[in-house]
């Protein structure tokens, strides 16, 4: 990829550009305009819910309202019979209520609000107050907390459907509530005086509907189809395209992907690659089978609870696993649990509930409802989880988390298994007559032979006896006895058998020859420890951790047995921690067992003759142990001194069988094989048939020993097939759950009182009980008779469409949120989601096929003075494009934009050195992708939380430590300059140029209008074509008499410029085509 430095050789081009770019910019001005909020309506008794709340939430209630703590002169103003027992107002009389005396008066001792709380109230403010007063000061429950009712217009269009179809027509389904939609709009703008602008011309709608189901731009051929019949049938046909279409899919999850607060690393300090883009396929494929919202919602919070949960269900829980997670070294893992916890209440809550109940985190709620005690039950909800600290650098998530294959894995794997199939079949066979040929071998050999057969083979061994003497032959136990290279460390102490060693820091045994062991043969070792406390130390090694702690170790932390097998770590090593401890100052025989398959399967911990779980935190081990470092007892070469005795450690060649570990645990020699060989079958223990099993598939009968060393082979490719597949963070609850209390403060490290899980009261309905878990937590969220789900749902639908919410503020429905502009159509359209069962496309198909989406979106004058923000929907909706949407859509218009379905995140340009300033020690380096990764659409662009895309957050895209239910609009240069400069943009402008002279026509204006038909769905104007014109041929002259920078220009990107082209005629549409793609219009929906 090659970036020059100078895109244009004069200034005088780039002041055309800008010249064009106003020349050619919207009359309309975004939704950036200065906010004028519409006047109330003139009324005797003001509205409490629309009206009065607002101010008082806003403006009284973190000092007067339902924090206790923060409450100040005992004022309590949320609930009325507390406002009159204080004699805040006299209902009936405001000048006698010390509340209007208090707002309207000029001393700062005594005005309300103080002046330091820098929220003056407006002349309307008070006015209303006063008001309200005089009309008897009633409050009503917060609108958002009452279920949705369907209004009297509404149950009169019920009644004659034709009082909202003046066409007489006979709308059913969809245009029907379409029309009710149309309906609900006109009553109010009736009650505004105003009257609903006119439809939008065609083209424009149509591209209107694609930008918003889909997220892309209408192909001409699209246009063309339509602009032919433009009929109702052929547009309802249209929106039905769309919403059947993969694209739709995708354009429904990126907005989901804010929300679950998706990304590609763990955020924080080292900020780690991780793999949950498994969730956010599943997420495209939710919405490309239309799964109802109550159940997209229940598999989200709880598909590993529901019944025979399968693989998929399991991955859609990773929903609430997207939050950030600190992998650093030191960190006090309750504080980060706590803080996960907390994000999972925060996402659930604003995602599904619309509120901001994280206020009431470490106290009551200043403004809603809901107790730091209502909280903290919420809390326990998703409290359950026994999420465990990921490593640094392994790249695979914090457990629990499940492996999710690829298609490309499994067909492997199926291959694999299908060579597989036929071997096992023979394996099968030999292993019916595995009795006869043990039997038949015995018969045929001598003792002698048959105990060297058998025998696990002790290769080293410590007794630390002083009168033993080493020997070079290890014919017996005695001459295998360790030599030391430092036998002066050596002191001894009463063992458990005779005399053991007792170490402590600074005092510990080094052997060259004792544990020479290596990943792929099998071994054990067997010892005796005691130690007076628990902590964390070496009990032995032979380890090199310079070189990343090549080697072997066995831990004791905290009275826990670890093992560390390692040839690189973390990356290539097993790692085993066992779940049972031992207890100070007593004897205990430890035995490590390893059958040298290099898997953690292979091996075996037991405690005092016991074999004990353990957990496996690293497991993908394929090099060797050996190295060239010294054995040490009591020391991991370097570091976690041993403080102890140690007594009889013996090394085998060999796992040890349980009942060999048994005997050594009970200070028994271990039986010599041919004692039990020669007895009937029927009379041996469980133990010598797996051994005698064991011994004939793998030395007695060569041809079971091939079979079986193929299918091992097999396996092992197929195990690693799938600890290569992601690992994607899933949810599991622990049993029993986990006591939740509440935390003062907030703070991990102060609980309080113990609390029960459920919900806040304020949104409980009779006869729902508080839930228990996450499965019922769903099923509230789901339940007809929740006030917010369904409002919350279908007003996002609405601001997709719209810009802007019917609740402007669409992650805060409570009492610090704006009051909806139109509540009773977001009534109807809530009780209609429900009632329809929860259908997002046929919501969605309602919006687009009303006539109130349809209208055209031109400002005029008397509109941008009446309704300057579209509140009450005066006219079509217009506004900028999402980040991802204006790439995709450059991608798409010049048609590079690879339609691949799902997958891997992929990196497109970005500038070099952003990952290196923001990662520790500089270890990050972002690589571009090549080929169809820089061309994919811009949800599946790698998302690292310290740098995200920057093309992209100039564009107001979050960087997704948290839930964003709202992305701002701002209108910034920076924004002129990415789509002038980016090498995504810039390569999309020379290959839509390409096409534009391939196909565009013969001439400049014919191939001006294929531009601009492609670009923004319609023809250029008469008066832009002179700029466009001039622009052209400017560049062109410039080109001519530079083709070193014709060259560098051209050379923008990996792609190269189409060869048969001119390249200075290439290189001028370029300029053109990449003045049209920072057209106001192109990155503007309209």
């Amino acid at each position: 990829m090659k970036l020059a430095k100078t895109r244009f050789p004069t200034l005088g081009w780039l002041t055309g550009l800008i010249l064009l770019a106003s020349r050619l910019a919207f009359v309309q001005d975004l939704s950036l305009a200065q906010e004028i909020s519409p006047a109330p309506k003139s009324a005797i008794e003001p509205d409490f819910a629309s009206q009065i709340k607002p101010i008082l939430a806003n403006h009284c209630w973190s000092c007067h309202g339902p924090d206790e703590q923060a409450r100040k002169a005992d004022l309590r103003l949320d609930r009325r019979d507390d406002a009159l027992a204080s004699v805040a107002f006299v209902p009936g009389n405001a000048s006698e209520s010390s509340l209007i005396a208090r707002v309207e008066s000029n001393d700062p001792h005594e005005q309300m609000p103080p002046p330091e709380f820098k929220k003056p109230l407006s002349l309307q403010d008070r006015q209303l107050l006063k008001a309200w007063i005089d009309a008897g000061g009633k409050y009503s429950q917060h609108w958002a907390f009452t279920p949705p009712k369907i209004s009297n217009l509404e149950i009169n269009n019920l009644a004659n459907p034709a009082a909202t179809n003046p066409t007489g027509t006979n709308p059913t389904g969809t245009n029907n509530t379409a029309h009710r939609i149309d309906a609900l709009v006109a009553r109010e703008l009736e009650n505004h005086g105003v009257k609903p602008s006119g439809p939008a011309d065609p083209a424009t709608l149509l591209r209107r509907a694609s930008l918003d189901l889909t997220g892309l731009p209408p192909t001409i051929e699209e246009l063309d189809a339509f602009l032919k019949d433009p009929s109702e049938e052929a547009y309802e046909s249209a929106i039905d395209r769309l919403l059947q279409s993969d694209a739709y899919a995708e354009r429904m999850a990126s907005q989901w992907l804010d929300l679950a607060r998706y990304a590609d690393t763990n955020g924080y300090n080292n900020d780690e690659d991780r793999q949950m883009w498994p969730w956010r396929d599943w997420v495209i494929q939710a919405f490309r089978n239309n799964m109802p919202y109550d159940q997209f919602i229940t598999e989200q919070l709880a598909g590993d609870l529901l019944p025979e949960a399968n693989l998929q269900q399991q991955v859609a829980t990773g929903f609430l696993r997207n939050q950030g997670h600190n992998t650093e070294g030191g960190i006090i893992q309750e504080e980060y649990r706590v803080e996960y916890v907390a994000d999972r209440v925060h996402t659930v809550a604003t995602v599904f509930l619309g509120l901001s109940m994280q206020c009431a985190r470490c106290h009551d709620h200043k403004v809603d409802p809901i107790s730091q005690a209502e909280y903290y039950r919420f809390f326990s909800l998703v409290n359950n989880l026994e999420e465990k600290q990921a490593s640094y650098s392994n790249f695979v998530g914090a457990e629990p988390f499940v492996r999710v294959p690829t298609v490309e894995l499994i067909e492997q794997k199926n291959r694999l298994n299908a060579q597989l199939e036929p071997i096992r079949a023979q394996i099968d066979s030999k292993e019916q007559q595995l009795e006869n040929t043990f039997t038949a071998w015995v018969a045929a050999n001598s003792d002698a032979t048959i105990q060297k057969s058998l025998g696990t083979t002790q290769i080293d061994y410590a007794d630390f006896e002083p009168a033993t003497e080493p020997a070079t032959e290890p014919a017996t136990e005695s001459t295998l006895t360790a030599t030391w290279s430092n036998p002066e460390s050596l002191t001894r102490e009463l063992g458990k058998i005779g005399s053991a060693a007792t170490l402590e820091p600074g005092r510990f045994l080094i052997s060259n020859s004792l544990g020479k062991l290596d990943s792929d043969r099998p071994f054990s070792i067997s010892l005796w420890v005691r130690v007076p406390t628990l902590g964390s130390m070496a009990i032995l090694s032979r380890m090199d951790e310079a070189m990343n702690f090549r080697g072997y170790d066995m831990l004791l932390v905290n009275g826990k047995i670890e093992v560390h097998l390692v040839d690189q770590w973390p990356s290539n090593a097993i790692k085993i921690s066992s779940h049972q401890t031992i207890t100070p100052n007593q004897w205990h025989h430890i035995t490590l067992t390893y059958d040298g398959s290099k898997k953690a399967a292979g091996a075996s911990l037991f405690i005092d003759g016991k074999a004990t779980k353990f957990d496996v935190p690293n497991n993908n081990l394929t090099g060797s142990l050996t190295t060239d470092k010294p054995f040490h007892l009591g020391l991991r070469e370097k570091s976690l001194p041993f403080t102890g005795s140690i007594d009889e450690l013996r090394i085998f060649e060999g796992a040890l069988t349980p009942s060999d570990v048994q005997r050594l645990a009970q200070l028994q020699p271990l039986e010599p094989q041919s004692n039990w060989v020669r007895k009937p079958w029927a009379d041996w223990t469980e133990d010598q048939r797996i051994l005698a099993k064991d011994l004939t598939r793998k030395t007695i009968d060569p041809e079971h020993a091939k079979l079986l060393n193929q299918a091992t082979e097999i396996q092992n490719k197929i195990r690693d097939i799938d600890q290569s597949a992601p690992a994607v963070m899933v949810m599991r609850d622990m049993n029993p759950p986990r006591e939740t209390f509440i935390l003062k403060r907030g703070q991990y490290d102060q609980p309080t009182t113990k609390v029960q899980p459920g919900i806040p009261e304020a949104l409980r309905s009779d006869p729902i009980e508080h839930p228990s878990n996450r499965l019922q937590l769903a099923q509230w969220l789901t339940h007809p008779t929740n006030p917010l789900t369904a409002r919350v749902a279908v007003n996002r639908l609405w601001e997709q469409c719209f810009g802007t919410g019917l609740v402007r503020t669409s992650e805060d429905f409570g009492g610090s949120g704006e009051y909806p502009s139109h509540r009773e159509l977001l009534d109807a359209l809530a009780i209609d989601f429900v009632e329809n069962r929860w259908d997002i496309r046929q919501m969605l198909k309602q919006i687009a096929m009303s006539k109130t989406y349809r209208q055209t979106s031109r400002l005029t004058p008397e509109l941008k003075l009446q309704d300057p923000e579209n509140r009450w929907l005066t006219r079509g909706p217009r506004h900028r494009l999402s980040a991802e949407t204006i790439r995709d859509n450059a991608l798409a218009i010049s048609g590079l934009l690879n339609r691949k379905l799902g997958g891997p995140s992929v990196k497109p340009y970005q500038p070099d050195g952003l990952w290196e300033d923001v990662t520790v020690e500089r270890r990050g380096k972002y690589v571009a992708d090549t080929a169809e990764g820089l061309f994919r659409r811009g949800m599946y662009t790698f998302w690292k939380r310290t740098c995200p895309p920057p093309s992209m957050v100039s564009f107001d895209a979050p960087n997704r430590e948290v839930c964003v239910a709202r992305r701002s609009r701002t209108n910034t240069p920076t924004q002129a300059l990415v789509l002038l400069n980016d090498p995504t943009y810039v390569e999309a402008a020379r290959v839509f140029a390409s096409d534009i002279l391939r196909t565009g026509g013969a001439d400049d204006l014919m191939r001006l209008n294929y531009a601009y038909r492609k670009a923004i769905a319609r023809q250029v104007l008469p008066e832009e074509i002179p700029p466009l014109k001039e622009l052209l041929d400017l560049a062109k002259s410039e080109f001519l008499q530079d083709p070193h920078r014709t060259t560098a220009f051209l050379s923008v990107g990996t792609l190269p410029p189409a060869s048969e082209l001119n390249p200075s005629e290439l290189a001028a549409w370029t300029v053109v085509c990449s003045a049209i793609l920072n057209l106001d219009e192109t990155i503007t929906k309209y």
